[in-house]
């Protein structure tokens, strides 16, 4: 349901073949033409063409961006992105972001930063709440263009000024399918939040004063931290989310579904997907971690998972890291188990996925 309306309300292309560079920036040219007059100031648009139109197989060139781990990075280059390797087993509608694209967040002027990271840190609770599904299911997700319209909070847009009502003559418009697509998947904390702005945002537990519907004073640290925890839920659910796709004889009924469901959040420390009020972490773990050793807990569990998916190589259905002692060797399978994961994505959802990134380099670390 949630999904349906978020598609309905902006639906994105279907995955031909990509554009030239200079097709690109020709409309870009002609883009910035329509929104940016003579006077305008850099924080005048929400959405600059370049984060709008960005190639999302790439990080945006910002140093908001923390960098990603090196065999993630080597992966998502050598997937092979032709859209008829595209599978049908994944409906449209629920190939969107869980979270907003942290990209498309790291790539806004400051101002802009501070109004829409307003807007996300007010929405957020509300949103997590919604990650906690059954088993088995996937959350509500929405597509680029949809979160970038929700965190821009335009109630003018989002609220209607009278009430939609369907009738056989009627035709909903677009706006009036976004703001039903609005409503359905944030429900009242989203209406509330238009109603009256709030006074402060929450970051874990540091308060942030906000005025005009943006953040006072955003510290450039606090900045860092909410991109790199958007890139990491985000992987997270995108991780349930495609094996969910490509085991589904493992979501049979509700005892396997659950025990699969335990095996994936297992990956992590803490056995968690959600980083709720939890102290931000501090060092890098998981697939993040610094050597192949402190890595290897989760690669091992993931390729577990991956022997049930559909196409597993087979240096991946019969490698193992048990025994092996020299690094090139255990990075070489580490190495297949990420560009395994990146294709089958792909595959099933016709987007490239968001990858894990190392914890930022805080200006204002203390220890």
């Amino acid at each position: 349901m949630y999904a349906l309306l978020i598609y309905i309300a902006f639906e994105d292309p279907q995955p031909t073949s990509r554009p030239t560079s200079h097709q690109l920036n020709k409309k870009n040219k002609k883009h910035k033409k329509k929104i940016a007059p003579k006077n305008a100031s850099p924080s005048d648009a929400s959405i600059t063409p370049s984060t709008a139109n960005r190639d999302k197989w790439v990080d945006v060139d910002s140093p908001l961006i923390p960098p990603v781990v090196d065999a993630w990075a080597r992966a998502i280059r050598e997937t092979v992105k032709d859209p008829t390797r595209i599978r049908a087993d994944v409906p449209h509608l629920q190939r969107g972001y869980a979270y907003p694209d942290p990209n498309s967040l790291a790539g806004l002027s400051l101002d802009q930063q501070a109004k829409k990271l307003c807007a996300w840190l007010g929405l957020r609770p509300a949103v997590y709440s919604k990650s906690f599904v059954d088993a088995g299911q996937r959350p509500p997700t929405a597509n680029g263009a949809a979160w970038r319209c929700v965190l821009t909070l335009d109630s003018s847009t989002i609220l209607p000024i009278e009430p939609f009502f369907a009738t056989p003559e009627a035709k909903e418009t677009k706006a009036s399918k976004l703001r039903t697509a609005v409503k359905e998947l944030f429900g009242d904390q989203l209406a509330a939040r238009l109603r009256g702005p709030p006074g402060v945002v929450y970051w874990h537990d540091t308060q942030l004063q906000c005025q005009d519907d943006k953040i006072v004073d955003l510290d450039p640290d606090i900045i860092k931290q909410i991109i790199w925890e958007l890139f990491e839920h985000n992987f997270r659910f995108e991780l349930c989310s495609l094996d969910l796709a490509a085991a589904p004889s493992e979501y049979v009924d509700h005892t396997s579904a659950v025990a699969r469901q335990d095996a994936v959040r297992n990956i992590w420390e803490g056995c968690k997907l959600i980083i709720w009020d939890d102290p931000f972490p501090r060092y890098d773990a998981n697939f993040q971690g610094e050597t192949i050793n402190n890595r290897m807990g989760s690669l091992e569990k993931l390729q577990s998972l991956m022997k049930s998916w559909p196409d597993v190589p087979s240096a991946i259905a019969d490698g193992s890291f048990y025994g092996v002692t020299d690094n090139e060797t255990q990075e070489r399978l580490e190495y297949d188990i990420v560009l395994f994961y990146c294709q089958s994505f792909y595959d099933f959802f016709g987007r490239p996925p968001i990858l894990p990134h190392r914890i930022p380099q805080l200006l204002n670390r203390a220890g």
